[in-house]
C-alpha cells in the first residue's frame, strides 16, 4: 500500500487516490432508507418503540445525506432535514389522528 503513494506529493493528492480506489456509491443503501422510511408503521410498537426505531432510520439516512455536504452548507442542510425528519414522522400518524379527530 506505501508503495502507492510513492508517486504523489501533497497529502490532498493521496486522499484524492483513496477516494477513488475505496469509493462506495450509497445509491442503493439511500433508496433502500427512503423506502424503509416512507414504508415505516406504528404497528404493534409503543410510541417510544417507533420513535427510537424511527430515529434510527432516520440517523442512518441523514448520515449519508449529509456526508456529501459540503461544509458551509451543512448547517443549513442540516437545519432543513430537520424539519423533514418532525413532518415524516408525524405523517406516520395522519390515518391515526384523522380516525380519532373525525371518528
Amino acid at each position: 500500500m506505501v508503495n502507492n503513494f510513492c508517486g504523489f506529493t501533497t497529502v490532498k493528492e493521496m486522499w484524492d487516490y483513496l477516494r477513488r480506489i475505496y469509493y462506495q456509491d450509497n445509491s442503493v443503501r439511500k433508496f433502500q432508507l427512503e423506502l424503509d422510511i416512507g414504508n415505516y408503521r406504528l404497528g404493534n410498537l409503543s410510541i417510544e418503540q417507533f420513535y427510537s426505531n424511527f430515529l434510527n432510520l432516520w440517523s442512518d439516512y441523514s448520515g449519508l445525506m449529509h456526508s456529501k455536504v459540503p461544509k458551509e452548507a451543512l448547517a443549513t442542510i442540516q437545519a432543513v432535514h430537520s424539519e423533514s425528519q418532525r413532518d415524516q414522522f408525524l405523517m406516520k400518524f395522519h390515518p391515526i389522528l384523522k380516525v380519532h379527530v373525525l371518528g
